[in-house]
């Protein structure tokens, strides 16, 4: 009787130790597919932190010719302005002559 209670102790460990044997494996399997998924989010950042720094850069090329052409705008205002105020004044810009130079004339009064 003692045997067959031996016996029957080892038939259910062995089945516990396939049992255990079995979901370590299936762990293992899990493990492997979250560390994949882990390097390729890894990569996936990456990736989004050169496309960020990429952008960053774009972003200041892009500020520093809004500030040209800011600047561009302005200057040109101020010669409109300048011009104005010059024919306002009485003089007046002619024709180009043939060495495309501008003659400017002063209006008579």
């Amino acid at each position: 009787y003692m045997q067959e209670q031996l016996q029957l102790r080892v038939v259910d460990l062995e089945k516990e130790l396939t049992s255990t044997k079995n979901e370590l494996s299936t762990s293992q399997n899990e493990l492997d597919i979250a560390v994949s998924d882990l390097q390729l989010a890894q990569q996936q950042l990456t990736e989004s932190q050169r496309q960020f720094e990429e952008l960053e850069i774009a972003l200041g090329e892009s500020e520093d010719a809004a500030r040209r052409a800011e600047m561009r705008a302005e200057r040109l205002q101020s010669e409109l302005t300048s011009l104005k105020e010059d024919q306002k004044s009485g003089v007046m810009y002619g024709d180009s002559d043939d060495s495309g130079s501008n003659v400017v004339a002063e209006k008579k009064s």
